[in-house]
């Protein structure tokens, strides 16, 4: 009788298990992360600053070579070359007015202190209040905050999964001490999908593990 009772008992903790697992399976699925939405912001200012403290910036071509040459200390012709072979070349002609750069910036709350910033440039097409991405240029995470630095092991992932939506992807760990070693990023037509991937030679004091997703949205 009691192993009868005790088979019940196990088979209702294995099922109840189950079902838990499940159901939390599902409702992760379901949620979107951090979500930032360009909706409502006047894409005509040089410089915005959301509620959510999303920075948006136009940037020419010089402008975003020299900035991406400078987060990543290549020189502007190593950057040139990489945004080439992406595809990316400076404009022959004035760019119109409705097709245009954007410099994408989001400090991103890990829990602490500290906090790292993803980093994306994109070019953007819009007309009236109707906007879209055209295509995702470079993408990084800034690793320095109010002048300390950590030191990565993991991948920042960009998915270009429509024109008005863009997935971002954090997942590793942090550390106090190291050198960081990462590839580079690839630009990324709609349906693309690109990683950065970091290492971390002599890395020492771990800060934590950091799994953080979310998307812009266009509009």
């Amino acid at each position: 009788m009691k192993k009868f009772f005790y088979g019940i008992l196990l088979l209702t903790i294995i099922l109840t298990g189950v079902q838990t697992g499940t159901e939390s399976a599902s409702a992760s699925s379901n949620v979107q992360g951090e979500i930032i939405n360009l909706e409502g912001v006047d894409l005509t200012k040089p410089h915005v600053v959301t509620k959510d403290g999303t920075t948006i910036d136009s940037v020419t071509y010089d402008e975003m070579v020299a900035g991406i040459a400078k987060r990543e200390g290549l020189s502007i012709d190593q950057v040139k070359k990489r945004l080439a072979d992406g595809d990316v070349k400076r404009p022959l002609l004035k760019a119109s007015s409705s097709t245009f750069y954007k410099h994408l910036t989001k400090t991103i709350d890990i829990g602490g202190l500290w906090k790292p910033k993803i980093d994306i440039y994109v070019k953007m097409w819009a007309q009236g209040s109707f906007r879209q991405f055209d295509k995702i240029i470079d993408y990084n995470l800034v690793r320095s905050w109010y002048g300390a630095s950590k030191q990565f092991k993991g991948s920042f992932k960009v998915k270009f999964l429509s024109k008005n939506n863009i997935y971002w992807c954090i997942n590793g760990d942090f550390y106090d001490k190291g050198t960081t070693s990462s590839s580079s990023s690839v630009s990324l037509n709609v349906g693309g999908v690109g990683s950065v991937n970091y290492s971390v030679s002599k890395a020492k004091t771990k800060y934590k593990y950091v799994y953080k997703y979310g998307h812009f949205y266009a509009q």
